[in-house]
This record gives C-alpha cells, sequence and structure tokens, in this order.
C-alpha cells in the first residue's frame, strides 16, 4: 500500500479503503495504520450513525383569506427525525427567490397559491444530504 492509501478501516480481519454504516445507533470504528500490509497501530472510536434526515410530518395546505393591509403569513417548518438538540438549519424559498434562515419566517403572499420551499440541513453532519418539502398557503 502506498502512504496515501496507509490508514485503512479494520473491519474484523479485513483491511477495507471504505467504510459504510449497516445500521443506524451507536458503533465502534476501528482506524489502522497499515504502511506495508501490516497494522502497526490502530485506534478505535465510538460514533452515531443517524438515519437520513427527513421531514416527518406533511404540511396541509393553509387557507388563508386576503387581507391587502397585511399580505403576509407567519411559514413554520414541519419536524424532521432530529432531536431539538441538533443542529438543523432551515431555508426557506418562493421560487428562485430566498425569503431567510430559521424554523420560521415571515413571508409576503399575493391571492391564489402560494408555494413556498422549505429545505433542512443537518449541520452536525459533515456532508449530510438536505431534504425539502413545500409548504402551500392558498389566500382567498
Amino acid at each position: 500500500m502506498t502512504s496515501a492509501s496507509a490508514v485503512v478501516f479494520v473491519l474484523g480481519e479485513k483491511l477495507e479503503k471504505t467504510w459504510s454504516a449497516e445500521r443506524v445507533g451507536q458503533q465502534n470504528l476501528v482506524l489502522g495504520w497499515v504502511p506495508r500490509n501490516d497494522v502497526l497501530a490502530k485506534q478505535s472510536y465510538d460514533v452515531t450513525v443517524w438515519e437520513g434526515l427527513k421531514f416527518i410530518e406533511t404540511p396541509s395546505v393553509q387557507r388563508i383569506r386576503w387581507n391587502p393591509s397585511n399580505p403576509s403569513v407567519i411559514l413554520t417548518a414541519p419536524q424532521v427525525n432530529r432531536p431539538e438538540s441538533r443542529n438543523v438549519s432551515f431555508e426557506w424559498r418562493n421560487g428562485d427567490m430566498y425569503l431567510g434562515q430559521g424554523k420560521i419566517v415571515e413571508a409576503a403572499v399575493a391571492k391564489g397559491k402560494n408555494v413556498f420551499t422549505v429545505r433542512a440541513i443537518d449541520q452536525d453532519i459533515t456532508g449530510s444530504k438536505p431534504t425539502q418539502t413545500e409548504i402551500i398557503v392558498d389566500v382567498e
């Protein structure tokens, strides 16, 4: 093995360049230093594997009456499958227009169907894939 691949995952008796979790939850991960096909050093790490981020609620269509003196609505992001202690960020859009960040935002509405997209990202997981859902506000 070259020096670039001298650190590998030690899976039982096997040495692997990559590792994929087979289940969620607490797991023990072992890295080994193998410069010449012999494991010269090992280091063990306890890691937590999380299920992919997703919204656990499906937002229902909100129906509101048009109010020209206050043409806005307060939007709240649906719950995700992470505890509140996790660092999940929320980004809001209306089409291509960026509305802001946070679990709650205020957005302008027009008469008719208004479609807002909320995107969630788990900031505590490097390389986490974001998830998104739409919230529809029907203004009568």
